[in-house]
């Protein structure tokens, strides 16, 4: 039975949309109603019996706006707005839960509140409709809301967090970690939950302000409001058409169709023209198939091409563009001086200078000072002067083509225009190659104005649908241009002889209907024809200024466009930060125009046209062009080849083997274009792709490269699975229990040069915390962090977390999930546990562990291994964290002296991060008295030297966080002030270096000043010898297993056979990248009997050779079974006098304690170790390793014992690995 606040409920609701319906409801409204619940756990929860509870008193501003959706959102209006299309909502007594499906309640400040609509506070939605709706309505709510929602109630139990799919969740973003849909955490815990502790993870992600890159439009948003800089959108034509037209023709329609015609023929010029257009049709589908797959950012070709294939092609790709732009533009802009010059001394005026080419070069230079002018003006001024010269072009053309069918007259006639005649097509049909012209030169000559195809997507981030406009504007322009050329070809071949006196009209033979050669052309004096004379547009045309003014206009608006596209490459180039002494370049100015490179590559343009004679460049510009080519085919090819399913093009009609086929068609073109400049574009190339190699500039574009290594990895890696591995091939992958790899160095180095990158070594890391949100989200940051910290330290190495309360339990779920395939770990090293001993007999479980985890491992088939470094242990986490900054910090800014530097030197050497560091450096060299700065440079550097190094505080820190809804693990951005949050002791005296700081404390860094400055502080200078760094002696031990020493010697103590691991361990110790590397290896053996001892020796050394292991000497012990010293038994029983028990219970054994019945059975083995132990003194106390094999932890030895044996043998030794290999052979002797 319904309750009253139910029926109430029902009523409010029904009455506030009869309300909406009768003032008229569009397709998409807006209303705002008042929630009063709150702290809603079952979020998302469908099913949940929990209701919500109607609490009055809301404050009216913190209401939020519920957007109603219907289907077809074509409409939207709010509150406020005049409403329309009454009819378009049914009765209220007929919607049902059905047809409301909660989506998004997002706060937004810009739309007003308004709350007429309303005719109750307390409304609220309720699911007992009517089953007759028509309507599909969709209510969202914020998780910004969610805990106005009471988790007791009873009829908002449908809700949910959830967003609807929304473009808006999968823009790029700056700061990745923004969050605009509900975390999972809160999706499975409930937002109540998340704000009592919230994840590392989420806390990082705080911010008052993210940027937001929306196809190169930015966005900010500043709590629900949004604040976008719009741009204006392209369509095809004037973001792909008019930019590839006018660069594909240019003055080589009318100044060198003569020439192709001429010397190649009418067939062959339209060869030349079909297979140019082919080589570009071939690229447009592959460029298409790359711009239609995903929204660009401004860079033109660059961006497409380094998003595809990588920063290691990009970089090349992208000065090697810009260079070709340089070179087009320096071109074109001599062209069109020189046509200036030749039009005044036709005109009848003198040369400005003595020679023409320095007229060109003052000609070109003032054109190029204009034309920046043009480009500084903005894309407005360059926009019109574009849609100008393209129309100029149009009407030229058209000019002379018209003027091909009028009349000859005499001054054409005796240049050699005829009109259209049968007889000059076919005396102009077929090739005749002249002054060592072949084909290919003729090719060569043409195609360089078929090489700005690439200017149509230079505004690909600009375009309204670049999956659309790009391939119809590339095709397009390319239909056009081919159709006027092979126009151009045919007028020119068949309207005009190929030689021409200029003096006498040309004369045809009556019997043969055939033009008869003029005398000039017997030794190539003629002055005319098309052979000689190339402008024949000029000459034909029906009005000649007309076809002047469209070569001026098209050479213009093509140089415009190449003056553009060079910096705007450039500058995107510069903007990733793959060079970094170009970052100078990477700044925009005034209307987002990148001044700086344009200047930079007009000065290049510049040194061009001083140069003047840029023939001798032309072939050098066309295959740089090619070579642009040749990679957005490769790069098309490669994207469809790996099958990455990221590569999802709108464009379908592109082709991987059309594509591969045209990439090696352009490499061919390269070569027939000129040999010796694509040798010298192939060097350029290597040499910027080795310099990205060796730089790795830290980008992350999800390029073709990642997809590669995915592939050719996991392929590999099946092979793999599905090969028996041979012994020969055998290689130790190493499981280490390495806990926090920053604060365990030694033992990772250590391990490192065991497989020094050649073969598997997983860091495990058995992390004693339950299974929860926030462990998880710690794990993730951990795991990030660790590998990059391996990474910067050149270890190579895969850190593996695992969350585990018992250390045994976390290690065997090691053993069943660590690796993949064939690529699984068959070898187990971990430190000495040398605290056995302080354990306290209560605990002795943790003992057993220990020696558990030992046998665990070799019934799951691992070799063992055990290091052990004498007394000192492997964890050096306190010194690293309790390192003081501050007073490092204080150091470093009381004197520059050579002391000071050490210490930074001394940081380095522990292998700190980076940012410590650098963090440390900039307060050095920062003559800034900026408190505030100081003090946030060396905070940072204490969080980061307590995070990298000490994951067991951050733990503490998180789960700290459950009792504290303040949370502060680091630096937290407002509006505002600066959030510090640091441990500081209480005891220090209160200057700079030691503020009195409460731990946990939230204190902002204005608090911080304004303490300073009311006490007065200031900078003491300490003595050098204040620095708080770690002692010479403590370096040292944490760099021991990284820096050689001299004249290094192993002893490997093979006692027992256990497949030869024992023996292989130390051997790759010895090999190059080892802090041994080069090391003298002796071998010590237990003999077989007393009487064979120089047999034994003999037959071991005989062994060693067949392994082709180098061996100094080889040492038979005869004296093993000798009973050990009354010393070293007395020192044994000191040790295990704490674990013995008088009982001789099996259940004592088992939980690790000494019975004297166990004593008694393991009393030879005991005095064996001992022995051994007295061994190991007596011939290894001065080798820099020792190896020997372990011995095994059989069941019914108890685990104090057996911990007591290990102790005593390695005790007071050099380093000592102690290892056993699974009775598995890991050495042959065979080929």
């Amino acid at each position: 039975m319904e309750s009253s606040n139910n029926k109430n409920f029902k009523n409010n609701v029904k009455e506030s949309c009869r309300k909406i319906a009768n003032e008229g409801l569009g397709r998409k409204k807006v209303f705002t109603t008042t929630p009063t619940y709150r702290n809603m756990s079952d979020n998302g929860n469908t099913s949940s019996d929990d209701g919500l509870q109607m609490k009055p008193n809301v404050n009216a501003s913190t209401v939020p706006h519920i957007t109603i959706t219907n289907e077809d959102s074509s409409k939207t209006t709010t509150n406020n707005d005049e409403l329309k299309d009454k009819n378009d909502i049914k009765d209220v007594d007929k919607l049902t839960v059905e047809d409301i499906n909660v989506g998004e309640i997002k706060r937004n400040i810009s739309m007003p509140t308004n709350l007429k609509t309303i005719t109750d506070k307390n409304t609220i939605l309720k699911e007992n409709f009517d089953n007759d709706a028509t309507i599909n309505k969709v209510f969202s709510i914020s998780s910004d809301y969610i805990e106005t929602i009471n988790k007791d109630d009873t009829v908002l139990n449908w809700l949910t967090i959830e967003k609807l799919p929304n473009i808006e969740h999968y823009r790029q973003t700056v700061q990745r970690n923004i969050n605009r849909r509900p975390s999972m955490g809160e999706l499975i815990l409930g937002k109540d939950l998340i704000a009592q502790g919230k994840s590392y993870a989420d806390l990082e992600k705080q911010g008052s302000e993210s940027k937001i890159i929306d196809n190169g439009n930015i966005v900010v948003e500043n709590g629900g409001n949004r604040f976008k800089k719009e741009k204006v959108k392209l369509n095809f034509f004037k973001g792909v058409y008019i930019p590839s037209y006018t660069n594909i023709v240019g003055t080589l329609l009318y100044l060198r169709m003569g020439f192709v015609a001429g010397q190649a023929g009418i067939l062959g010029g339209v060869g030349i023209v079909t297979f140019s257009s082919f080589v570009l049709a071939i690229t447009a589908l592959s460029l298409s198939g790359i711009s239609s797959n995903g929204k660009h950012q401004a860079g033109g070709l660059y961006y497409i091409l380094s998003r595809s294939l990588g920063p290691h092609f990009g970089g090349s790709i992208g000065i090697i563009f810009s260079i070709a732009n340089v070179g087009m533009a320096g071109l074109l802009l001599v062209g069109i001086a020189e046509l200036i010059s030749d039009l005044l001394v036709e005109a009848g005026y003198p040369l400005l200078t003595n020679a023409k080419i320095n007229d060109i070069r003052i000609f070109g230079s003032t054109l190029l000072c204009l034309l920046m002018l043009v480009s500084y003006a903005g894309p407005g001024v360059n926009d019109t002067l574009t849609t100008i010269f393209h129309s100029s072009y149009y009407l030229s053309f058209l000019d002379w083509v018209i003027g091909t069918f009028f009349p000859v007259n005499d001054y054409q006639f005796i240049r050699g225009v005829t009109g259209y005649s049968w007889q000059t097509a076919k005396a102009n049909m077929l090739p005749e190659f002249r002054n060592d012209n072949t084909f290919i030169t003729v090719f060569g000559v043409f195609f360089p104005g078929f090489t700005g195809m690439m200017a149509g997507v230079m505004f690909a981030d600009n375009l309204q649908d670049p999956g659309r406009d790009v391939p119809l504007g590339l095709f397009t322009s390319l239909g056009t241009t081919f159709i006027m050329y092979i126009i151009g070809v045919i007028a020119s071949g068949a309207t005009m002889l190929r030689d021409a006196s200029g003096i006498e009209s040309p004369k045809m033979d009556n019997n043969s209907m055939n033009w008869i050669p003029p005398e000039c052309s017997f030794n190539n004096t003629c002055r005319y024809g098309i052979m000689n004379f190339y402008p024949v547009a000029e000459l034909e045309a029906a009005w000649r200024p007309l076809v002047i003014a469209g070569m001026f206009g098209m050479t213009i608006s093509s140089t415009i466009t190449n003056l553009d596209q060079g910096p705007i490459n450039f500058y995107a180039v510069c903007k990733d930060s793959l060079f970094p002494h170009l970052k100078y370049f990477a700044k925009l100015g005034k209307g987002d125009i990148p001044r700086r490179s344009y200047i930079l590559l007009s000065f290049l343009t510049l040194g061009l046209i001083i140069y003047g004679d840029l023939n001798s460049i032309n072939n050098v510009v066309t295959n740089l062009f090619m070579a642009s080519y040749l990679l957005v085919n490769y790069a098309c090819f490669d994207a469809s080849f790996v099958n990455s399913p990221g590569w999802r093009p709108q464009f379908p009609y592109y082709n991987k083997w059309i594509a591969l086929f045209g990439a090696i068609l352009c490499a061919i073109c390269m070569l027939l274009i000129s040999i010796w400049t694509t040798g010298l574009i192939i060097i350029f190339f290597l040499f910027t792709y080795g310099y990205m190699y060796y730089l790795r500039p830290d980008v992350n574009w999800g390029d073709s490269h990642q997809a590669h290594l995915y592939i050719n990895a996991l392929h590999s890696l099946q092979k793999l699975t599905n090969t028996e591995i041979h012994v020969k091939n055998y290689r130790p992958q190493i499981l280490l229990l390495s806990g926090n790899p920053a604060s365990r160095l030694p033992l990772i180095d250590f391990a490192n040069s065991i497989t020094k990158g050649d073969s598997l070594l997983i860091a495990g890391h058995v992390i004693p915390y339950y299974h929860n949100e926030r462990t998880y989200s710690i794990m993730k940051m951990l795991e990030t962090k660790m590998n990059n910290f391996l990474h910067n330290n050149r270890i190579k190495a895969f850190y593996m977390p695992l969350l585990n309360i018992k250390l045994r339990n976390g290690v065997q779920n090691f053993f069943q999930i660590s690796g993949l395939g064939k690529l699984k770990p068959n070898v187990l090293i971990l430190g000495f546990k040398s605290n056995w001993k302080l354990v306290d007999v209560k605990n002795i479980e943790e003992i057993n562990d220990y020696v558990g985890m030992l046998r665990d491992a070799f019934l799951n088939n691992y070799g063992v291994g055990i290091l052990r470094d004498s007394d000192d242990s492997f964890d050096f986490s306190q010194v690293l964290t309790e390192l003081d900054v501050y007073k490092v910090y204080n150091g470093l800014h009381s004197r520059r002296s050579s002391s000071v530097k050490d210490g930074i030197a001394n940081l380095s050497s522990l292998h700190t991060p980076s940012k410590i560091k650098t963090l440390l450096e900039k307060t050095l060299n920062n003559p800034s008295n900026d408190i505030e700065r100081k003090l946030s440079t060396v905070a940072k550097a204490q969080k980061q030297m307590i995070d990298i190094f000490n994951d067991e505080k951050l733990f503490n820190r998180i789960y700290k966080s459950s009792q504290n809804s303040m949370i502060n693990l680091g630096f937290e951005y407002s509006s505002s002030e600066f959030q510090l949050g640091v441990n500081l002791k209480d005891d220090e005296k209160s200057d700079i270096n030691s503020m009195p700081l409460k731990k946990n404390s939230h204190i902002s860094m204005s608090q911080m000043v304004r303490q300073v400055k009311q006490n007065r502080l200031s900078f003491k200078r300490k003595s050098d010898t204040e620095i708080s760094l770690p002692d010479k002696e403590t370096i040292e031990k944490i760099n021991k297993y990284r820096i050689k020493p001299k004249n290094p010697i192993i002893d490997v103590w093979w006692l027992f056979d256990d497949g030869g691991l024992t023996l292989l361990i130390p051997h790759l110790l010895r090999l190059p990248k080892s802090y041994l590397e080069g090391a003298t290896l002796r071998v010590f053996t237990l003999a077989s009997s007393q009487a064979c001892t120089h047999a034994d020796e003999q037959q071991m050394a005989a062994l060693l050779s067949q392994f082709r292991i180098e061996c100094k000497d080889v040492k038979v012990i005869e004296d093993i079974s000798k009973k050990p010293h009354n010393s070293t038994i007395k020192e044994f029983e000191t040790i295990i006098s704490k674990w013995k028990v008088n009982s001789n219970t099996t259940e004592d054994v088992e939980k690790g304690f000494i019975t004297p019945t166990a004593a008694h059975h393991q009393k030879k083995r005991t005095y064996r170790e001992l022995r051994m132990r007295e061994l190991l003194l007596q011939h290894s106390k001065n080798s820099n390793l020792i190896a020997i094999t372990l011995p095994v932890p059989r069941e019914g030895i108890p685990s104090s014992l057996y911990m007591a044996w290990l102790d005593m043998l390695t005790k007071d030794l050099p380093p000592t690995l102690m290892i056993r290999g699974n009775q598995t052979s890991v050495l042959t002797f065979y080929s």
